[in-house]
């Protein structure tokens, strides 16, 4: 099993970036395959991804991680964009349930996921970054980290219209019937 190590991750971070810390002793090489990045502004994606692909393999049993992991996407860009890491997973605990059967996985608190869910650098969202990290850390506090994975799966930070401040706000769309296999 992995130690935690200590670590601070701060309540709200611009560009849904890890500002630089890592709650893992390491990252394993997949992960830090899939998030690498040359391009010096892209730092805190990079840690960012790290994060969230090291929260689908560690303590999870190799065919599991596999799943999890297929087609994973390490940011796509328009041309002549700055490209940073930005990891996407389709595979939710879900789709690979045969293959985790038994694997449990770590959700180490603050979680990355809700970091990443609740960021804004939008001033006026405070109030609403710290409501969406509340409800997003209650929501995992305590469970796996496949359950973790199983009950953000598919949450949204927030939709705005054209032009509106889009403020975070969590929309969980699964609930925790739909991932008893994967939460105690």
């Amino acid at each position: 099993m992995k130690t935690l190590s200590a670590w601070v991750v701060a309540m709200m971070i611009g560009c849904g970036g890890g500002g630089g810390s890592t709650p893992f002793d390491t990252i394993d090489a997949r992960c830090t395959a899939l998030c690498k990045s040359s391009e010096p502004t892209c730092t805190d994606e990079v840690t960012t991804c790290q994060q969230e692909c090291q929260l689908r393999v560690a303590d999870v049993m190799s065919l599991c991680t596999t799943c999890l992991l297929d087609h994973a996407n390490a940011g796509t860009c328009a041309q002549g964009q700055i490209c940073c890491p930005n990891a996407e997973f389709p595979n939710g605990v879900q789709d690979c349930k045969t293959e985790c059967t038994g694997s449990v996985g770590v959700n180490p608190a603050p979680s990355p996921l809700c970091t990443d869910l609740c960021a804004s650098t939008e001033p006026t969202c405070t109030a609403q970054a710290q409501s969406c990290l509340d409800q997003c850390e209650a929501r995992v506090n305590g469970v796996s980290g496949l359950c973790a994975l199983c009950l953000l799966d598919g949450a949204n930070g927030g939709t705005c219209t054209s032009g509106q401040i889009c403020c975070p706000s969590p929309h969980f769309p699964a609930q925790t019937a739909d991932c008893t296999a994967v939460c105690p």
